[in-house]
């Protein structure tokens, strides 16, 4: 009888768990090769991957754009999606906020997918925010 309990309370911990977390992040990033957005520089971080850029700049709320150097492994950071320059090697992305009326039709569908996993929504965010690279 315990074992039931707690596999119930197992599963219903997924079931939490899986509403705890906003099915679509507030911003998201579109991603465009060879083009560096010249200029409104925030912050450079040197030494990374474009994952890391990626991420530094969607934790950032003043970050609205990023320019990664493949060759150098260089980040910048950007307060704009300034002009678009061609540069071989560059990965540059722009910041897109997703509407809160999105988010909530979104948070409500997957409550209505209750049999789903977290480990299921989890891979299905992953996937989405790759779509963009």
């Amino acid at each position: 009888m315990c074992r039931i309990f707690a596999a119930l309370i197992v599963l219903f911990g997924f079931t939490i768990a899986s509403l705890a977390q906003d099915p679509l992040p507030e911003r998201r990033l579109i991603n465009t090769r060879n083009v560096d957005f010249y200029g409104a520089d925030l912050q450079t971080i040197f030494d990374t991957s474009l994952e890391s850029c990626q991420r530094a700049c969607l934790n950032d709320t003043q970050c609205q754009a990023f320019t990664y150097n493949s060759r150098s492994n260089a980040c910048f950071l950007k307060s704009e999606a300034g002009q678009q320059t061609a540069y071989d090697g560059a990965i540059s992305g722009k910041v897109l906020s997703v509407p809160k009326a999105r988010r909530d039709l979104a948070q409500m569908r997957a409550e209505e997918l209750e049999r789903l996993h977290q480990r299921d929504f989890d891979a299905a965010r992953q996937q989405t925010q790759s779509i963009g690279v």
